[in-house]
């Protein structure tokens, strides 16, 4: 009997820890001080709210407005992605490894960057 109770609270343990790795992150993206051009465009998209949420081994970016994006995982924990944004492409990276988590989104032909935290 108590072989039992210990495996039953054994197994809620780890879905405890599976159910926590797989809550959504928010993020308030802030830009960098050095964007400029194309990225003053998008910034009123990037400081809205962004939610990560992970699915085993991929992720969904949900956007400002509803829009959902799946993202890759690249190494355990963080994920990311690359989207056309009118004439500019843009790569989403998170990272729900560490503490805090963090989304970065770059921009690399203007040099744009915008970076957030969630706890």
């Amino acid at each position: 009997m108590r072989q039992t109770y210990a495996l039953l609270a054994a197994a809620a343990v780890l879905l405890a820890g599976a159910a926590a790795a797989q809550q959504p992150a928010t993020f308030r993206l802030t830009k960098s001080p050095s964007n400029t051009g194309v990225c003053n465009g998008l910034d009123a998209a990037m400081s809205r709210e962004h939610t990560v949420t992970p699915a085993g081994d991929k992720a969904v970016l949900k956007f400002p407005g509803g829009n959902d994006e799946d993202m890759k995982q690249v190494t355990p924990g963080t994920y990311r992605t690359e989207l056309e944004l009118g004439r500019v492409k843009v790569e989403f990276v998170a990272d729900l490894s560490k503490t805090p988590k963090t989304l970065v989104v770059r921009e690399p032909r203007e040099g744009c960057r915008w970076t957030g935290e969630a706890p």
